[in-house]
């Protein structure tokens, strides 16, 4: 295997440029097939990572129509057992990339002494109800003759989650304040459903991970992917990817061949890299379990918080500098920002300008920036 080295500036520039962050992708299937998924636990977040990142996605409600109305993206759980946004095409890619193993509810089902073959069968008599039904509710469910207890009604997923992940269903639109369930075959009819086995969807998820997120280790994309590392290596050992070793700082990365030249050009000096306000859970700071090429690890507790929250950051360089949050209250968009240490007069002039185009894409009125003085 060919090997060379790269900076940290390089890769910093090059998973930028590949996450759609200086070269913004044509649409929001583009932007979802280049990044195997736009994290979407909470949906105005993934709304925004699109924002970002794409030229066709300049209001919130234009991701809602691709979603609920033109049917280009779908909302699954996929990996790390979160939800994400996918483009439709890629649906059944994701399934096949969940065959091969028991999910979190079944591992749950048997440790609790439950009867697995049970389990399944309920979820196969689910399934054919919502086929007749092509839509259901948690209420729908608990008003039904399927004997459900209150764990497999979670609002985590619970026999929701199984029904998704055996491409039975996907998340539809809100039906009051509950969300719905959708049919495969009556939300998306002329969907080719031709899963790939289960190998071959592993390599295509690794494959994407590679090209989006190198230079990367084995595992990076374990914990990209939320697998164990024996499932990793047990998958790479039948890639066929031409890959390149790039030394960083004294670790080696896999790259792929073809990329080579663009992670080492030589980018722009700091002062012209671009200003970036990216959302909460944006899908370039869940790619990689080391954070230090993103910040300055003392500032680490800052963005990624207790049970899993990561706030919106201001990136300056390629590097976290600060958070932000908006807070819409009767119609205003309001930012609220912290740095780190503090803003200069350009950084709060941008986010002042990206704040005011963020609520228009909330189709919010703009409200005004706050930000709080570090001491």
């Amino acid at each position: 295997m060919m090997e060379m080295n790269a900076n940290p500036e390089q890769v910093r520039w090059f998973r930028l440029k590949r996450s759609g962050l200086l070269n913004p992708f044509a649409s929001m299937t583009e932007a979802t097939q280049a990044l195997m998924g736009v994290q979407a636990q909470i949906l105005p977040a993934a709304g925004v990572s699109l924002w970002n990142r794409t030229t066709e996605a300049t209001t919130y409600n234009q991701v809602l129509s691709a979603l609920f109305e033109d049917k280009n993206l779908v909302k699954l759980w996929g990996q790390r057992g979160t939800l994400h946004l996918y483009d439709s095409q890629d649906w059944p890619l994701v399934y096949s990339g969940f065959t091969d193993r028991r999910s979190w509810w079944e591992h749950k089902t048997v440790k609790e002494g439950g009867d697995l073959e049970e389990f399944r069968r309920t979820v196969r008599q689910l399934a054919d109800l919502l086929a007749e039904k092509t839509s259901l509710t948690r209420t729908d469910l608990r008003e039904s003759d399927i004997p459900l207890n209150q764990f497999l009604l979670s609002s985590w997923g619970g026999i929701f989650h199984e029904l998704v992940r055996g491409g039975h269903a996907c998340h539809g639109p809100s039906r009051g304040n509950e969300g719905s369930f959708v049919h495969r075959e009556s939300w998306i009819p002329d969907l080719e459903w031709e899963p790939v086995p289960s190998m071959e969807a592993h390599k295509e998820w690794s494959r994407r991970y590679i090209r989006a997120y190198g230079p990367a280790s084995l595992q990076d994309l374990a914990y990209w992917r939320g697998v164990p590392m024996r499932d990793v290596k047990q998958w790479t050992q039948q890639w066929e990817e031409p890959l390149v070793q790039v030394q960083v700082e004294g670790e080696d990365l896999l790259l792929h061949e073809d990329d080579v030249d663009e992670l080492l050009e030589t980018p722009p000096p700091a002062k012209d890299w671009p200003l970036l306000m990216l959302y909460r859970f944006d899908p370039l700071l869940l790619a990689h379990p080391d954070k230090s090429w993103l910040l300055d690890l003392t500032y680490k507790a800052n963005v990624w918080r207790k049970a899993g929250h990561i706030e919106g950051t201001l990136l300056k360089h390629g590097r976290i500098i600060g958070t932000w949050k908006y807070k819409r209250q009767s119609g205003s968009f309001r930012v609220l920002a912290e740095p780190f240490t503090r803003f200069t007069k350009r950084e709060v002039q941008f986010l002042q300008k990206r704040g005011t185009e963020l609520a228009e894409f909330f189709e919010a009125e703009w409200g005004g920036l706050d930000v709080e003085e570090t001491s």
